[in-house]
């Protein structure tokens, strides 16, 4: 992967971390918790993973000065 396609990852990833369409739910609860806030927090651990998987594997990519293919 090339430098600009990790970030448009990045990038394109972020939106789903918001909870945008439980702003007209009837408070459902599990696990003690609303739902949107359940989702909100599993789906920011899995961006985390996302991006800690990028620094570990990529960070070759992310460090070279010029943008090339592996």
């Amino acid at each position: 992967m090339t430098r600009g396609q990790l970030t448009w990852l990045v990038l394109l990833a972020l939106p789903f971390t918001v909870p945008w369409w439980f702003s007209g739910t009837a408070g459902t609860s599990l696990l003690g918790m609303p739902s949107w806030a359940l989702y909100g927090l599993i789906s920011t651990l899995a961006y985390a993973c996302l991006v800690a998987w990028i620094m570990a594997k990529k960070w070759h990519v992310l460090a070279s000065e010029e943008d090339e293919d592996e």
